[in-house]
């Protein structure tokens, strides 16, 4: 890839990243989808982002393909985070907290990975005592 060419993929990256931060999930995973026609390859990052994306627009299979794809192309704590994150929107305490320590056994010093354990725990403790 011609340095031109990447210099503007990274522009229109930064373009989707700014329109998620707007609240334009569609338009900003539109976006990344055309980096994925333009590139031969996506890194974790735009996997990342895209399966935000999906999450923000209400799109959870999706979410969690790309969030995968994220963290086969890498390990990564964010896409560790967010798994558990679309496991507990879906009621799925168990596979939230299996998400989480994958991700405390590579990232052990985590903190983002340590609170979401803390929290994900103590809403399973809570619910038990509630009875539900």
């Amino acid at each position: 890839m011609k340095e031109n060419d990447s210099a503007k993929l990274e522009t229109v990256q930064a373009a989707s990243r700014s329109l998620f931060l707007l609240g334009r999930y569609k338009a900003a995973a539109d976006s990344l989808n055309q980096i994925d026609k333009a590139k031969d390859s996506s890194d974790w990052k735009h996997h990342l982002y895209l399966g935000q994306c999906y999450k923000a627009a209400g799109h959870p299979e999706k979410a969690s393909k790309h969030f995968y794809m994220s963290l086969d192309k890498s390990p990564n704590v964010d896409a560790y985070v967010e798994m558990a994150d679309s496991a507990c929107s879906s009621a799925d305490k168990s596979k939230a907290l299996e998400s989480i320590k994958k991700g405390l056994e590579l990232f052990p010093e985590s903190h983002k990975l340590s609170l979401k354990h803390g929290e994900i725990t103590t809403d399973s403790l809570l619910i038990t005592r509630a009875g539900f």
